[in-house]
């Protein structure tokens, strides 16, 4: 590793492991209504919009998401198109295709060409925690 990637890790384990110490857990959200049924929320057409942010909480870019979302059994597809207020997305992706898979008691998993491994997620009451590595292009 060269000296610089060995801080930015470092850096980067360092974050991890403090924000894991203040961290909310889902089940804190147990009793919040109404509850999150994921295969019917994510059914049919669904609309998002975010932003990315750099640490300071300075917004870099925004994006719209169309999000059209079909289950099978327990095979879920988000198929995700993105609109990026930059018009490019610098060079992020316009389009990402999820598979999730339902594996029951509130969990799930999920898998996209640009997510690394696999993707959890975990739902209590009216919330998901959806945990991933995400392959972004970051100027």
């Amino acid at each position: 590793m060269t000296h610089t990637l060995k801080h930015l890790f470092a850096a980067f384990a360092a974050i991890l492991l403090l924000g894991g110490c203040a961290s909310v857990e889902v089940a804190d959200y147990a009793a919040d209504r109404p509850l999150l049924d994921l295969r019917q929320y994510f059914s049919g057409r669904v609309e998002g919009w975010g932003m990315f942010q750099d640490r300071s909480g300075k917004v870099l870019k925004r994006f719209h998401v169309v999000i059209d979302a079909k289950w099978q059994g327990d095979t879920g597809t988000l198929d995700e198109r993105f609109t990026w207020s930059d018009g490019e997305g610098g060079g992020n992706p316009p389009r990402r295709v999820w598979t999730l898979r339902d594996t029951g008691g509130g969990r799930f998993t999920g898998t996209a060409g640009d997510v690394v491994g696999e993707a959890l997620g975990e739902v209590s009451g009216n919330a998901l925690r959806w945990r991933y590595v995400l392959a972004l292009n970051v100027d």
